[in-house]
């Protein structure tokens, strides 16, 4: 790998990190981050990964001020279509994950272990795997380490 593939990547890894750590909302009208407004760091996160997301991570978009997430809507493990709004008025930790995902795979415990302790009626931890093709993939994931929650 190249040095500038290399630095893409750990630029992308570290855009993850951030966006991950910036994705617990609270979801409902007008509360929680998004009335907040952006926070100074991610803001200055944003500005310093700017025209690194070229290549492989070229589709990424870096966004300077809160977007809301309240309307994301997936398929969930039965293929069932969800929407985020659902979890509302919850605090809801939302966990963008794929099985190829190395820093994914070693965090998915950890989160399994959150919701277990700390989900119920004012707290979620919605984990929304982006591997492509069959659901099968994180299903197996799932089974092989014991995720449960």
């Amino acid at each position: 790998m190249n040095q500038k593939a290399r630095l893409v990547s750990v630029a992308a890894a570290i855009a993850a990190m951030v966006a991950l750590a910036g994705a617990v909302y609270v979801i409902g009208r007008g509360s929680g981050n998004l009335a907040a407004g952006a926070c100074s760091s991610s803001v200055k996160t944003a500005t310093a990964l700017e025209g690194l997301n070229t290549g492989p991570v070229a589709a990424f978009v870096l966004q300077k001020t809160p977007v809301s997430v309240a309307g994301l809507s997936f398929d969930d493990s039965k293929g069932e279509r969800r929407s985020l709004s659902e979890w509302a008025p919850k605090v809801v930790l939302l966990n963008l994950w794929a099985t190829w995902c190395a820093p994914c795979r070693e965090e998915m415990p950890h989160l399994d272990a959150l919701q277990k302790a700390m989900g119920g009626d004012s707290f979620e931890v919605v984990p929304i795997s982006v591997d492509l093709g069959s659901p099968d993939k994180p299903k197996a994931f799932y089974s092989e380490n014991g995720i449960e929650n």
